[in-house]
């Protein structure tokens, strides 16, 4: 079956809806499906990843212009052009094409552009955090901690199918291949290996206020600490400049390919409480969770509940709370590689593509 994929990356948005629509695209590609995305054309789209992934890449046109303030949902001015404008570039993309699924991952987009698009697939699946708006969908993913069914009985077709938490976790396979090796290394030593990441963009540059506010914190000279950004980071050279004056021992890495490997490899982690979240819960890396964006607050708040992750909640307490947190983490290691590896095993793209391939079937 043909599978179209709507979704966005920019620098005000981050990566983090594309890349778990690549690792759901990547799971259909290995069952013999082919996949399809139309991205808007924008700084920071991450579209060459799309081609270097080897899927078909619909570049919908530039738009300068956000549409009103007020109108459609509370990210509406992530669509760029507004919903009309959207559904007629993203129509017009297709072409001839009626693909069997349509898979929307955007959180400017709500029931008004699914029920126009749908004429155009033939089922639609929506992966959702928010459940702040309705949809008109066939399947709906929230993958997030703590979320229900209930969440979305008022949002959703009461047919739809709608399936909850971290269990249905879009994460590459190989992350389940490191994750026996990263629970045996995380649960028998007590390394001092620091892993910091903040996504593929960081536009705000919480790299670099963690480095600052960690250069400060006793003992951080005796740390390995790696820092993963994206390639295209745009406050990239910002923190090459910083790492040159502080007296730490950093390895910066920028394009990583194998994050598993480097997720598995680390004692401790620091990092947004975003998506990567449960790649972090599949390897059992004790993290330090920081809310970056208000749409992780939720996130954040459940890991730390249910004893997988610590938290600071407010950006500006990173100075005076980091080190001191830090020395939590490294206390509670064992406790927070139990909690939280017990919440993701990392198949999750496997049952949701289960799903997608029995309803077509259906």
């Amino acid at each position: 079956m043909l599978v179209a994929f709507r979704t966005d990356a920019s620098f005000e948005m981050g990566s983090g809806h594309l890349m778990r629509c690549l690792t759901l695209a990547d799971e259909l590609v290995r069952r013999g499906h082919g996949c399809v995305f139309a991205v808007r054309c924008q700084p920071g789209d991450h579209s060459q990843i799309i081609e270097d992934s080897g899927h078909e890449l619909l570049l919908l046109p530039r738009i300068n212009e956000e549409c009103e303030s007020g109108s459609g949902p509370g990210h509406a001015h992530w669509l760029r052009g507004g919903t009309d404008r959207d559904v007629k570039d993203f129509i017009g993309a297709l072409g001839k094409r009626r693909p069997q699924w349509l898979v929307v991952d955007h959180y400017g987009i709500d029931s008004s552009w699914e029920q126009k698009a749908r004429q155009y697939c033939e089922r639609v699946m929506v992966i959702d955090d928010l459940a702040d708006r309705e949809h008109v969908c066939d399947v709906l993913l929230d993958q997030n901690l703590g979320k229900s069914k209930a969440d979305y009985a008022a949002l959703v077709p009461k047919n739809s199918v709608v399936l909850c938490g971290p269990h249905f976790a879009l994460l590459r396979l190989e992350f389940n291949r490191w994750r026996e090796n990263s629970l045996r290394r995380k649960l028998s030593m007590r390394g001092n290996r620091l892993l910091i990441n903040f996504g593929g963009v960081d536009q705000n540059n919480v790299t670099g206020s963690v480095l600052g506010a960690l250069a400060q914190c006793p003992g951080a000279a005796d740390l390995k600490i790696t820092v993963v950004m994206g390639a295209n980071a745009p406050r990239l050279d910002e923190v090459e400049a910083q790492l040159g004056q502080i007296n730490l021992n950093v390895e910066l890495l920028t394009g990583v390919s194998n994050m598993a490997e480097v997720m598995a490899s680390a004692d401790l982690a620091i990092g947004a409480a975003g998506a990567t979240s449960w790649e972090r819960c599949c390897l059992g890396l004790p993290t330090l969770l920081l809310v970056i964006a208000e749409n992780q607050r939720i996130i954040a708040e459940a890991l730390c509940h249910n004893g997988a992750a610590l938290g600071i909640f407010d950006l500006k307490q990173v100075p005076t709370q980091l080190c001191e947190s830090l020395s939590r983490l490294s206390t509670q290691r064992a406790s927070l590689t139990r909690h939280s590896s017990r919440l993701c095993d990392g198949r999750g793209s496997v049952r949701v593509a289960d799903q997608l391939n029995e309803d077509n079937c259906g």
